[in-house]
């Protein structure tokens, strides 16, 4: 425990979820965080039903993937990163492992741009001082929505996540519905 000047002005104290914003805690720090039922909620309204593929589930210890009722994460370390190579089709929820977000968001940019135009949305840290989530965050505005979030806990955490959140939809049109729902949640770019 720091007990340092910053520490005790209420600064720079040791946090849960520290390193999950960045990835640099390293392989003893798992990637696999589950998804806020509010979030999960409002991607099946904006999708106009379930969530028909997740590239990051979680898998259980029998191997189950649990993504598609839970839209959870999966551990990149432990699991073979096949939603890298696998076609996202219409209806994708993805909630990436963060420390190789730059490939998961090129992946959803990449198959966003695909001829058939699938809706996939994407759960990612706001890097906006990144050219790479940038290029992300625009293609999503330019095609769908961008959603900022009111700060939230992971399911499983106590504490709000240490960075602000985006909700990246391509090719996702917002109902009246789900603009109110998303309004709730944060607010739109």
């Amino acid at each position: 425990m720091s007990n340092g000047p910053l520490y005790a002005m209420g600064g720079a104290h040791p946090n849960a979820l520290d390193g999950f914003a960045t990835g640099k805690r390293g392989p003893e720090r798992p990637q696999e965080i589950l998804t806020p039922q509010v979030v999960v909620d409002f991607v099946r309204l904006v999708l106009g039903g379930p969530i028909f593929f997740d590239p990051c589930a979680a898998v259980d210890a029998a191997g189950n993937q649990q993504g598609l009722v839970n839209a959870y994460a999966y551990t990149f370390e432990t699991n073979d990163p096949h939603g890298l190579e696998t076609k996202w089709p219409d209806g994708t929820y993805c909630n990436p492992p963060y420390k190789h977000l730059k490939a998961w968001l090129a992946k959803a940019v990449s198959d966003a741009s695909d001829y058939s135009r699938p809706a996939i949305t994407v759960l990612a840290p706001t890097r906006g001082h990144r050219p790479w989530f940038r290029e992300a965050r625009d293609a999503a505005r330019e095609r769908g929505f961008v959603l900022e979030l009111n700060p939230i806990a992971f399911l499983g955490y106590e504490q709000v996540f240490p960075a602000p959140l985006s909700l990246l939809g391509f090719n996702c049109g917002l109902t009246i519905e789900a603009r109110k729902a998303g309004l709730r949640l944060g607010g739109f770019l």
